[in-house]
Formats: structure tokens, C-alpha cells, sequence
């Protein structure tokens, strides 16, 4: 109990709006960088290479 109390207020400090932002935010690069990206790099290879 007392150790949520103690991360509750380490929290507040931060703001926690300004956390679940930047969290969010950084999971929304890690989707681009993980799924996006190469999603433009194989679907053209793999287009070319039937055409091809």
C-alpha cells in the first residue's frame, strides 16, 4: 500500500498525462517501425520480382 502511495506521488510529479502522451507516442513509432516499414520494403520486392 504504501509503496503505490510512493509511486503515485513519483508519478504526479512527472504528470501522468505527459507520460501516457510520450508512451503512446513511442508505441505508435515502434508500429511504423515494426509492421509499416517493411511492409513498403516486401510488398514492392515481391511485386517486382513476380513482374520480373
Amino acid at each position: 500500500m504504501v509503496g503505490v502511495l510512493v509511486a503515485a506521488a513519483g508519478l504526479s510529479t512527472f504528470g501522468i498525462i505527459d507520460l501516457v502522451t510520450r508512451g503512446y507516442g513511442t508505441l505508435a513509432w515502434g508500429f511504423i517501425a515494426l509492421v509499416v516499414v517493411p511492409l513498403f520494403v516486401v510488398v514492392p520486392y515481391r511485386a517486382f520480382r513476380a513482374a520480373g
